[in-house]
């Protein structure tokens, strides 16, 4: 689940990025913990994405989004670009990982690269899941 808030307006001024108030608060969008909730149990998504520099709500100091998609193993992606320019529907997400070799210690970092594709890329043919099933948006054999 991708969501454009137009937060990356903002990325050429950091405090309007980070967009912290006097007391320390940070305010920008980001998901809801009881949406991610049922975006994982209702909607089976594969993982949350956000134009912003972090899939939980500035003020939620818990972390609720974070740490669901770490419990459920799936994938957050912040800092997200050009959301703008992404079909509302049918685009394919190709992710990869990026090892950074000059992070800071304790050692080399990892991030995710997206790439959003515009229109959407079939599996190859009768691509089926592990358990034998036909994976939704492959094509069925000839």
């Amino acid at each position: 689940m991708i969501l454009f808030t137009g937060w990356e307006d903002r990325w050429g001024d950091p405090k309007a990025f980070v967009n912290q108030d006097p007391d320390g608060n940070l305010h920008f969008p980001g998901f809801a913990g009881a949406t991610t909730a049922f975006l994982l149990a209702d909607r089976q998504i594969s993982g949350v994405g956000i134009d912003t520099h972090g899939v939980d709500p500035g003020l939620d100091t818990s972390y609720a989004t974070n740490t669901q998609i770490a419990k459920a193993h799936k994938i957050a992606i912040e800092c997200m670009a050009n959301l703008n320019e992404m079909p509302a529907t049918g685009a394919t997400l190709v992710l990869g990982p990026l090892q950074l070799p000059e992070a800071p210690p304790p050692g080399p970092d990892w991030a995710r690269v997206a790439n959003a594709v515009g229109k959407r890329v079939g599996r190859p043919r009768g691509t089926r899941h592990a358990n034998g099933r036909r994976l939704r948006g492959s094509a069925r054999p000839a």
